[in-house]
């Protein structure tokens, strides 16, 4: 495959991540954009698997940047939902919106680490290495993040 062709395969990954994290789909490709242009720019790229790690981080970091200059503007706006009947956990029919309030629910830092981690299907080491914070910092962002999103998706307090 022509560089080109992967470049823009990883356009379109870098897309689907960026939006898990900013749940806007036109800031997500201009994120994913920024984070490829930003990374060639800086280096050569033969093979696209060299500089995944590279994008990944600075998509992140571009998501963080934005999220703060956000909150630096406004406001944040409290979100109500509304509780769900009491279920057994095995009986939690998740439908995609239901995931995504989810989802929405946790921190930037935990969100990060469950798409990089379970959505962008990386190991708890990968997401370390990206993130460049210790593998135990990462599953303790995780295991919280589940907690949080398994209450949101059972109708309890978010923790």
């Amino acid at each position: 495959m022509a560089l080109e062709d992967e470049l823009v395969d990883e356009l379109a990954r870098l897309s689907g991540v960026a939006l898990l994290l900013c749940r806007d789909r036109a800031l997500a490709e201009d994120l994913a954009a920024e984070a490829i242009m930003r990374v060639l720019r800086r280096t050569r790229v033969a093979d696209i698997e060299r500089v995944r790690p590279y994008l990944r981080r600075t998509l992140v970091n571009l998501v963080i940047r934005d999220r703060r200059r956000k909150a630096a503007e406004s406001v944040a706006t409290a979100r109500s939902w509304s509780k769900a009947v009491d279920v057994e956990p095995g009986d939690v029919a998740t439908t995609r919106s239901e995931l995504r309030r989810a989802l929405d629910s946790l921190p930037l830092e935990q969100r990060v680490v469950v798409v990089l981690r379970y959505f962008d299907d990386m190991t708890a080491a990968q997401v370390a290495k990206t993130l460049r914070i210790p593998v135990g910092t990462v599953e303790s962002r995780a295991s919280r993040a589940i907690a949080t999103m398994r209450a949101v998706l059972r109708g309890g307090d978010e923790q």
